[in-house]
């Protein structure tokens, strides 16, 4: 089986205004979507760029929906691109991260997992996340964005920032058995609403929930080692880590 690396996209309002523009997000993609397909990942990969599809409820959309489908079936340096849009519906990211499972875990057998504002810049990276991965057989998540340490303390349980890292088909198959999905918010975003109470259910289920549903299932998550900075994020989190 081959491996892939999931990207969620959506382009739509958003808790910034300043984050919401359309053609500015694309111009963000475009330099993620430059390093994806001129880095070396180490090792075959797809990129499965699966766009939540926002076109039905906010017009705007259709340029960020035309922009992705150009990516369409583009080489990697260690792939092929491909462009899934699922319909409007719930969960965000991870919505789309589950609906990217379901209908692909016959074909991948590692799977790595990122938002749209991620741009991973350390060569092989992908590589080096599989040897670690795979020198503990208890740790079924490994967590690649260092901004929020697992390690810290406080009262979120832990989970890896943004939902980033690596597992493998067997491991996600627990996880979508237990729980019926690979964790994620219910519900739909009302685009003409207020965004703050939904991002902040996201946050606290969602985006905990994804990955501290391994811990819950006796598993452990662990950060990817590395004394060379491993991505760059863009956005309200910015910054190279």
């Amino acid at each position: 089986m081959k491996n892939c690396k999931i990207i969620a996209t959506y382009f739509g309002p958003r808790r910034f205004k300043e984050h919401s523009d359309v053609e500015s997000n694309i111009n963000k993609l475009d330099k993620i979507i430059n390093s994806e397909i001129i880095l070396d990942k180490g090792c075959d990969v797809d990129t499965l760029i699966i766009n939540h599809d926002s076109t039905t409820v906010f017009k705007e959309a259709k340029l960020g929906k035309e922009y992705l489908n150009k990516l369409n079936g583009r080489k990697t340096k260690n792939g092929n691109i491909k462009v899934y849009h699922r319909e409007w519906g719930e969960g965000a990211s991870y919505g789309s991260f589950n609906w990217a499972f379901e209908h692909f875990k016959n074909d991948y057998y590692y799977w790595l997992f990122q938002e749209e504002d991620i741009e991973f810049t350390l060569l092989n990276y992908y590589k080096i996340a599989i040897e670690q991965f795979e020198k503990d057989d208890e740790v079924s998540f490994l967590c690649c964005w260092k901004y929020l340490p697992i390690s810290r303390i406080c009262n979120t349980p832990i989970h890896c920032h943004g939902g980033c890292g690596l597992s493998n088909v067997n491991y996600l198959n627990i996880i979508h058995s237990k729980f019926g999905c690979l964790p994620y918010l219910k519900g739909k975003m009302n685009i003409d609403g207020n965004f703050e109470n939904y991002y902040n259910d996201l946050g606290a289920i969602s985006e905990v929930n994804f990955t501290n549903a391994h811990i819950m299932c006796g598993f452990k998550i662990k950060e990817f080692d590395c004394n060379d900075k491993i991505l760059k994020v863009y956005g309200y989190c910015g910054g190279v880590y």
